[in-house]
């Protein structure tokens, strides 16, 4: 899917009830077939992996575009941005996993789910992840412009009730608090800050 038919979606997407599991909220994904349930976690976990896959780990807002088209260019070693949209291969997004047999390896996928979600045989296998973090005072304020300006977050309030979801870690994906830690089962850590150095 291109970014363009994805923005589409998004425009197109009504506010409703958000899916829930294991009181993590999560982003009503406009291509995914039904809600998200705990199904769809079993199938991220049990997802055949290859040894080549490379899977970009981020809360939302941390980068993770940014780091795609990175990642993106040193994979296909060229410094042109791709149509490729970086929600077509971000694993909780897609109904059907079997859809990603399809692309050439390496493959580069990306999720905001917890550690613990993440395909058990990449982690058994030690195969690579991008851990992107970023400073949650900058995630919290880039989180709050989101969710006022996409009808799917249901969101009219204030900031100060945005910091309240916030801090009371009931945005899309949970507390970036418990995020982080655990991510650091991950071996490495990228800084945004880090990478966000003038040339």
């Amino acid at each position: 899917m291109d970014i363009d038919k994805f923005g589409e979606l998004m425009k197109a997407k009504k506010p409703g009830p958000l899916p829930e599991f294991e009181k993590i909220r999560y982003p009503p994904a406009p291509i995914l077939a039904e809600p998200f349930s705990e199904k769809a976690l079993q199938d991220i976990l049990h997802f055949q992996s290859r040894e080549s896959d490379v899977i970009i780990c981020t809360y939302p807002k941390s980068g993770t575009d940014w780091i795609f088209e990175i990642s993106n260019m040193l994979l296909r070693n060229k410094t042109e941005l791709d149509t490729i949209c970086k929600a077509s291969t971000m694993i909780e997004f897609v109904p059907d996993l079997t859809v990603l047999d399809k692309l050439e390896s390496p493959r580069l996928l990306n999720s905001h789910c917890l550690f613990k979600y993440l395909p058990k045989k990449h982690i058994e296998n030690g195969c690579k992840i991008i851990h992107m973090i970023r400073n949650p005072k900058d995630v919290c304020v880039s989180l709050y412009q989101q969710y006022t300006k996409h009808p799917f977050a249901d969101f009219t309030g204030s900031w100060e009730d945005f910091f309240e979801i916030w801090m009371s870690g009931k945005c899309f994906y949970g507390s970036w608090y418990n995020y982080e830690k655990e991510m650091e089962k991950s071996r490495e850590t990228l800084s945004w800050h880090d990478i966000n150095l003038p040339l």
